[in-house]
């Protein structure tokens, strides 16, 4: 009967402490779950303190609650943003609508051109919207079916579609796959905001390096532009960031293309980064994980 007693409690005490621990992490688990449900978004648990299988669990809620901070600091912004973006065309066509009421001749068609002009930059606006609201979500009316694209190839035809025939494209090394398997259209989001950046920014010249490391794909963006300071280049993936102050649409965009491309990438399982370029201006750089 001791030895038997001896074995029951020798058998209690070892389920008793795993138990136990498991209930503190739940509760703690918990306890993070509740704050963020309060409206503490940027709450996260820290995954040392917890063993499996509530580990993966605690890796999970951090995954969720990333997301949903990232898509709620979004909807923020385009709710302060928008309004301010779509104010200043609108108030350059009424202003150019009234002057053409009391203008005629060549002066008047110069004000209808301006109108136009203004109507297409708030087009503009509206469409990169929408596309960065689909690209928010998973939206399977933008993933089309997966193609073997041979990469150097690829980004010279999207050069040549974004006007940079002369820019210069270079394969540092021999790749070790020649193709990649992508979806079109979320791949051309991708690199073709970022030459449209590179472009709008660059002085004289834009490079496009392609370069392979172990299991992944490299594809290096730069121009020889201004640059993005080291302390703001978290921030230019952000939707209508702009590094120049200027709210002037007409010359350097809306601030969307960089976030659009985050977007896009993201679904493709990407990676972009942004750097300092041999040019003096800024480089970006894609990581295509070589998966195939």
């Amino acid at each position: 009967m001791t030895l038997l007693l001896t074995v029951i409690c020798s058998l209690g005490v070892m389920v008793y402490i795993p138990v136990r621990r498991l209930d503190r992490q739940i509760r703690q688990l918990t306890k993070a779950q509740g704050l963020f449900g309060s409206g503490e978004l940027n709450t996260r648990v820290k995954l040392e303190q917890y063993s499996s299988p509530i580990k993966e669990l605690a890796s999970g809620f951090n995954g969720m609650s990333e997301e949903i901070e990232r898509r709620v600091r979004q909807t923020h912004i385009f709710t302060q943003a928008i309004p301010h973006e779509v104010r200043t065309p609108l108030s350059r066509i009424q202003l150019a609508t009234d002057l053409a009421r009391r203008t005629e001749g060549e002066m008047q068609a110069e004000l209808h051109d301006d109108i136009e002009r203004y109507v297409d930059v708030v087009t503009d606006l509206t469409s990169d919207i929408v596309m960065l609201s689909r690209l928010s979500l998973k939206n399977h009316s933008l993933q089309d079916s997966i193609e073997a694209i041979e990469l150097p190839l690829w980004c010279k035809s999207r050069m040549n579609y974004r006007g940079l025939e002369q820019a210069k494209l270079t394969v540092e090394n021999d790749l070790d796959y020649q193709s990649i398997h992508l979806q079109p259209t979320l791949g051309n989001l991708v690199l073709d905001n970022l030459l449209q950046n590179a472009k709008r920014y660059g002085e004289f010249s834009v490079e496009v390096t392609i370069r392979s490391v172990e299991h992944f794909w490299i594809v290096d963006i730069e121009d020889d532009g201004p640059g993005i300071p080291e302390e703001k280049r978290e921030e230019v993936f952000i939707p209508f960031s702009r590094l120049d102050g200027s709210r002037n649409a007409d010359v350097k965009g809306f601030g969307l293309g960089l976030a659009i491309a985050t977007s896009a990438a993201r679904q493709l399982g990407w990676e972009l980064s942004v750097g300092e370029s041999h040019l003096g201006g800024a480089r970006f750089t894609v990581l295509i994980p070589a998966n195939d």
